[in-house]
């Protein structure tokens, strides 16, 4: 079990929830493993039990901790839509040019298309044989064909058979 060093900046929370990040992602706290109790974390860190609540918090909002009600906290693995999430928030925030959120689609999609080629199983073929339709027939409602090319996209994704692809384009659709 990772040992902690009392905190003694200003910025408690903080540095909390990085020494806890740090341990995680260097593999110090394993997927899967229980955190000392929040008394002893908290005696660790030399930190109130709010400010490792308020750490702890942060944590698991990163997807890096599950609690447990009753049981505890756990170290976590972080999913796809935590990073799709996370990464939504970034687009979101930083308002992008339009021409930057084609550019990025067009490098991930390219690749995609590749790996798709190479990968799709008959049930993907299918779907997006099914997305193409419905794209034909509904080529009336500009809002209804955006939906469909986005999902569209997404088939070919899936088809890629790796799942950063998903989470990378989700946050790159254009609403």
């Amino acid at each position: 079990m990772a040992k902690f060093d009392t905190v003694l900046k200003s910025n408690k929370r903080e540095i909390v929830a990085a020494a806890l990040e740090k341990a995680i992602l260097s593999g110090e706290l394993k997927i899967g493993e229980k955190l000392p109790s929040e008394q002893n974390l908290a005696f660790q860190f030399g930190v109130s039990r709010n400010i490792l609540r308020e750490a702890l918090n942060k944590i698991e909002e990163r997807g890096l901790l599950e609690v447990r009600n009753g049981t505890g906290c756990y170290i976590a693995m972080p999913t796809s839509t935590d990073m799709s999430d996370m990464l939504t928030r970034l687009v979101v925030l930083s308002e992008p040019a339009i021409n930057d959120y084609y550019e990025i689609r067009l490098a991930l999609e390219v690749k995609a298309c590749e790996l798709a080629a190479k990968r799709a199983i008959d049930d993907d073929i299918s779907e997006l044989e099914i997305v193409l339709e419905k794209m034909k027939t509904k080529t009336t409602k500009k809002s209804e064909f955006g939906r469909l090319d986005c999902e569209f996209h997404f088939v070919i994704a899936k088809a890629t058979r790796n799942s950063l692809f998903s989470s990378l384009l989700q946050p790159l659709k254009i609403l």
